[in-house]
């Protein structure tokens, strides 16, 4: 389970973001595991924000609001 609990993160560290996801990704679906990313936002922006680097990623991810 990987757990995102972010306060701020910008255009550019959200690519980081999605770069490291695909490399996780990557590693877990060559061994046949399904990995579980937890995100945790404090307002719709944030869930906005979330939501497009979960299409990016390819993740299913588990949205929770602070």
């Amino acid at each position: 389970i990987f757990i995102f609990r972010l306060t701020y993160f910008n255009t550019s560290s959200q690519k980081h973001l999605v770069m490291i996801l695909d490399l996780i990704y990557a590693i877990y679906t060559n061994k046949n595991l399904k990995p579980q990313v937890v995100w945790y936002y404090a307002d719709e922006d944030d869930l906005d924000e979330a939501k497009d680097i979960e299409e990016a990623s390819g993740f299913s991810f588990d949205f929770r609001q602070i």
